[in-house]
């Protein structure tokens, strides 16, 4: 976090980049044998630990960082199953290259989540007899109920464990960051948390629901916090009663100086205590199974609740915005793309630069704006081959300077909260000297798979999965193709990724005017160079039956990079017009040289 949310840590805290090198591997080796001693000593032939906190966020504390503490991996998703003789590490399409150069590969054979997810490992090798542990508080109920069906088809046995075996040997945790929590305006969010509990108790059936996701609690409750790095949430549960009141599970402390109206603020260690009164005033409780934990589930069984299995409504409500957060997004793009297209000049007309110093002033850029709070993730900086490994991270070893003729790749965003609130999240690939055929080539079928989605108009209801195709058809007829998702949503002041909306093949969630999704095709070149083109869009009506994109994004692209004659004239259209936009919209938040700039690439488009 940057400014007056700085997090603290403990002064011995071990992070993971001190981890690494040959003293980092061998205490890594010691920590993993040491984690098999208690495995085998309790009977255990494998382990499931997930890179997960209780909350299932997407970006951990540092002191829930376990699969990093133990492997290396910086990334944000991943499993791993441990067993005695050999352990497996599961990820997804963005981390395979990163994760192979970050853990030990004589003891993890690595899977891609898209090839072979854990739940498919478990159903081939979880056979007759064999035990399987899972930390009940990191495994949500969903996933706990497939593992007990895969254990009883194949006659295994799973346990849940109360305490976490790598936390027993976990030496230097980092302490858990208790922050201030902080209340957003009406005028900042468009509406009171009176009128967000009314619509979510709408045609509510239970006495009460528990809130375990904490972007979800934040949006209820109009309040953010600093207790993970990049996303402003308060970690912490809360009950909805369907009389409009909550409890809050959070030391009062935090809140010096609230006022949240009826909020009954409840210590996080008398949970358990307080479920067990509630028997006495409730008996129908609702949860949602895809982000509740099997503990918390454990909990209210054994107090007799009856438990309603459902989707927290909340998740389409925050997704739809209001108004309010709509403006507060066009102005947070509006101050983002005069960050970018600022550092976009600069990098035009620099040298001696490298990825660590690049990123660094972009950040300088955003800074300028009073707006700008922090990064809404720690910033993509990707140079040649490096900007080929989708989630990349550049550290003092991997650093490399511009030379020679190559692609730079920049995936970077703000959270913004000042007069307006706001989240962005961009991507740029710009050329180093002289791109090659093949470069271009590449980077001008991106861009028509962006452009495609970016002018689609398709009825309501339709989903992220039936649009995913347009932004890879002119890949796939090169015989390429990306692996990621190709747009996620993104929250108001919240998550930069966020549910449930998508485009995937695999997001079959209904697409619904408010939402606001990136749309980010790419292609990477192992060991050569990465492209990726990202934009954020908002959901608009087009009319009674169908819907449009609106791009919010505006930062110029790079038009080196461009093969023309490969655009049709509709394709042409959509340049010229983003490219006058951005500068009609941003044009008078630069300097004189940047606009000039600015300006005289437009005309470039203009003439195409």
């Amino acid at each position: 976090m940057r400014g007056d949310t700085c997090r603290k840590h403990s002064p011995r805290t071990v992070t993971p980049h001190l981890l690494r090198g040959p003293f980092g591997l061998l205490v890594k080796l010691q920590m993993l044998k040491a984690l098999k001693k208690i495995l085998q000593n309790q009977k255990i032939d494998f382990f499931l630990l997930p890179n997960s906190d209780e909350f299932f966020s997407e970006y951990l504390p540092e002191s829930e960082k376990r699969i990093s503490y133990l492997t290396g991996f910086a990334g944000s998703n991943a499993s791993i199953i441990i067993g005695q003789e050999k352990s497996y590490f599961f990820t997804d399409g963005r981390y395979i290259l990163q994760s192979k150069s970050e853990i030990d590969l004589v003891e993890f054979t690595i899977f891609n989540i898209a090839e072979k997810s854990a739940l498919s490992w478990l159903e081939e090798n979880l056979s007759n007899g064999k035990k399987l542990a899972l930390d009940a508080k990191l495994t949500s109920l969903n996933f706990a109920n497939a593992c007990k069906k895969i254990a009883q088809k194949n006659s295994a046995e799973i346990i849940f464990l109360e305490e976490n075996p790598l936390d027993k040997i976990w030496q230097n945790r980092a302490e858990k960051n208790n922050s201030k929590v902080f209340f957003l305006d009406e005028k900042l969010v468009g509406k009171s948390s009176k009128s967000k509990r009314d619509e979510v108790l709408e045609n509510f059936s239970a006495d009460a629901t528990i809130i375990t996701k904490p972007e979800n609690l934040c949006w209820l409750l109009n309040i953010r916090a600093a207790d993970i790095e990049f996303t402003p949430l308060l970690l912490a549960y809360g009950i909805l009663f369907k009389d409009g009141k909550v409890d809050l599970f959070v030391d009062e402390e935090r809140l010096k100086g609230l006022n949240l109206p009826e909020v009954n603020l409840i210590p996080p260690q008398d949970f358990t205590a307080r479920i067990s009164e509630l028997k006495k005033s409730a008996h129908k409780i609702q949860i949602d199974p895809n982000t509740t934990n099997y503990w918390l589930h454990e909990v209210l069984q054994k107090n007799n609740f009856e438990i309603i299995l459902k989707a927290d409504v909340i998740e389409i409500l925050k997704s739809c915005k209001n108004e309010t957060e709509i403006k507060g997004a066009i102005e947070a793009h509006k101050l983002d793309g005069a960050a970018v297209t600022k550092f976009l000049f600069w990098l035009k007309n620099n040298k001696e630069i490298d990825e660590i110093s690049a990123a660094e002033k972009l950040l300088e850029f955003r800074k300028q704006s009073a707006d700008f709070l922090y990064p809404s993730f720690a910033s993509i900086s990707g140079f040649a081959s490096n900007g080929a490994v989708i989630h990349y991270h550049a550290t003092e070893k991997t650093n490399k300077k511009f030379t020679g003729n190559a692609l730079y790749l920049i995936d970077s965003g703000g959270q913004y909260f000042g007069k307006i609130c706001g989240t962005t999240d961009i991507t740029r690939t710009i050329a180093i000297g002289n791109p090659t055929t093949e470069m271009i080539e590449d980077f001008t079928r991106v861009l028509k798979g962006h452009i495609a989605l970016a002018r689609a108009k398709f009825p309501i209801g339709t989903s992220g999965a039936q649009l995913d195709a347009l932004a890879r058809f002119h890949l796939w007829q090169a015989k390429k193709d990306f692996d990621h998702g190709t747009g996620h949503g993104v929250g108001s002041f919240l998550s930069v990724h966020e549910g449930p909306c998508g485009i995937s093949k695999r997001n079959h969630q209904a697409l619904l005017p408010g939402m606001i999704l990136s749309n980010e095709p790419g292609f990477y070149a192992d060991g050569e160079y990465g492209i990726r083109i990202e934009n954020l869009m908002l959901l608009e009506k087009l009319d009674e039956k169908f819907l449009h994109f609106k791009t919010l994004t505006l930062a110029p692209l790079d038009a080196s990079l461009i093969d023309f004659k490969m655009l049709t004239y509709p394709e042409k259209k959509w340049l010229k017009e983003y490219h006058e936009k951005i500068a009609k919209e941003v044009g008078d938040l630069l300097g004189k040289d940047e606009k000039d700039w600015l300006q005289n690439l437009v005309r470039t488009y203009q003439g195409q």
